[in-house]
């Protein structure tokens, strides 16, 4: 573990948070948003600045100097590694494009100080490790969708049962964990903890929550908050060391047809927000695919995975959002014919949306092929479904594109072509995912890296665990 020269992750987690609490207690009418994507900004810079020095030293684990001085009994330790280096940086970056790209007649409606301390969350859960802050700090960020939902009128109840329902069984599942591991209470607790991380992943059968959530928040703050990707996090650092093998293959089970389900809703769907909400599922699926196959470069994949892909995922939301803006609640019912009005949305749209999938000459394409040959060579239904729920993806995606951009001419009398902040913000991702894929080793042998940490971490807590259970069963024999 070594010692930043820089108090990096302070400056990610802080900032967001000194500024949404600022908002949150104050009216700052037009200055809102300039405060928002001032702090971001910062924040992203922090990111960025932490990740170059994890690289540049060469680091496994690393922590803020300001550790040294800080209560640690009463604070979760603020440190990552190398799985969770790049996601301070990229996940600042994702909140600053959606928050910069929001039209002036959509600012209102935003809730600038919530989503900026929601940021706070997701980045304070990207620099913890402890598995009780853990599951502590993603009760914490359920608060601020629920805020939001309360804010626009809606009901609450789903939205308690389904993510509070999982946090609860998170929860339960760890201190029967901790309390009881070797009996009969430690195997339900399992059993909990697999329960709960499904339904954090929203998954199926618990994908409900999730669709009301995108259909009832907004754009951006839903394509922000299925960016995080929370429930992977926590089946990386709960699920990967605490769950046993048969846990491990249930929930990539779960995945598998997960991800197939998401395509094949994405084909029929008509509504573009839901259509995009089981995309997400889909992705979220084809993550764990990879993080749950308990290989290097099953791992490996499924961490580069989450970086190129979903990248790509986010600038196809936020062209889908720049075109609601304009015209309201989208429809692939039928064509609408906007490419006239919006040639250059058209393209990015079409670009990220195959960059998602992993077309060739994007980031994607290699970490795709990699999944799929190593699903297929640890289990064949595995790697069918992966090729399966790619090919259904890209059918959908392509067919959101025909029907919002090809067809009839719309006729309108007002002005509703892209802005220059749209067009360069999803320019710049587009310039980050085709870029990548020239120089695709950087990224794998950075991914497969932390893949190798993620599973010698895991060997030596199952070797710990073992040795501790056999010292306890040593010492009961020669007591008895």
């Amino acid at each position: 573990m070594i010692e930043f020269q820089f108090p990096w992750l302070l400056l990610s987690i802080g900032l967001p948070l000194l500024a949404g609490i600022f908002l949150t207690t104050s009216r700052m009418g037009f200055a809102t948003k300039i405060i928002a994507v001032t702090s971001l900004m910062l924040g992203f810079f922090a990111g960025l600045g932490g990740w170059c020095e994890f690289s540049w030293r060469q680091a496994d684990v690393a922590h803020d100097p300001v550790y040294g001085w800080l209560a640690a009994r009463y604070f979760p330790v603020l440190q990552i590694d190398r799985f969770s280096s790049p996601l301070l940086m990229l996940q600042a970056g994702f909140a600053l494009l959606t928050v910069g790209l929001t039209m002036r007649t959509k600012g209102k409606r935003v809730p600038y100080g919530e989503l900026l301390l929601s940021q706070s969350a997701v980045q304070c859960l990207y620099c913890c490790t402890d598995p009780m802050w853990l599951v502590i700090l993603s009760g914490v960020h359920l608060i601020f969708p629920w805020l939001e939902l309360k804010q626009r009128g809606y009901r609450t109840r789903s939205f308690l049962v389904q993510a509070g329902g999982a946090w609860v069984l998170l929860g339960v599942g760890y201190l029967l964990l901790r309390l009881a591991p070797e009996t009969m209470l430690g195997h339900l607790g399992q059993a909990f903890l697999l329960l709960g991380i499904v339904g954090r992943c929203g998954l199926l059968p618990f994908h409900c929550g999730t669709i009301d959530l995108f259909n009832k928040l907004g754009f951006g703050t839903a394509i922000l908050g299925g960016s995080a990707l929370l429930g992977p996090l926590l089946a990386v650092r709960l699920g990967l060391p605490l769950l046993p093998n048969w846990g491990i293959t249930a929930l990539a089970t779960v995945a598998v047809a997960s991800a197939i389900y998401g395509a094949a809703m994405a084909l029929v769907e008509a509504e573009v927000r839901r259509l995009y909400c089981y995309l997400f599922m889909s992705h979220t699926g084809l993550l764990l695919v990879g993080l749950e196959a308990m290989t290097l470069a099953g791992l490996g994949a499924g961490l580069a995975l989450w970086l190129g892909s979903t990248t790509a995922l986010v600038a196809f939301g936020l062209t889908l959002r720049s075109v609601e803006a304009r015209f309201g609640r989208l429809s692939v019912a039928k064509f609408q014919g906007y490419y006239e009005h919006l040639p250059r949305l058209a393209g990015l749209g079409l670009v990220t949306g195959l960059a998602w999938i992993g077309f060739p000459g994007t980031v994607s394409f290699v970490a795709i092929e990699l999944l799929a040959d190593s699903a297929f060579h640890q289990n064949r239904l595995a790697g069918f479904g992966v090729v399966t729920a790619a090919a259904l993806s890209s059918i959908a995606v392509l067919r959101v594109y025909f029907r919002l951009f090809t067809g009839h001419r719309h006729r309108t009398n007002v002005s509703v072509r892209s802005t220059w902040v749209e067009d360069w913000g999803i320019s710049l991702l587009i310039v980050v995912l085709v870029g990548g894929s020239l120089v695709p080793q950087t990224l794998l042998v950075s991914r497969l890296g932390a893949a190798e940490q993620l599973l010698s971490n895991q060997s030596n807590q199952s070797i710990e665990s073992n040795g501790s259970n056999g010292s306890h069963k040593s010492d009961g024999t020669h007591g008895s």
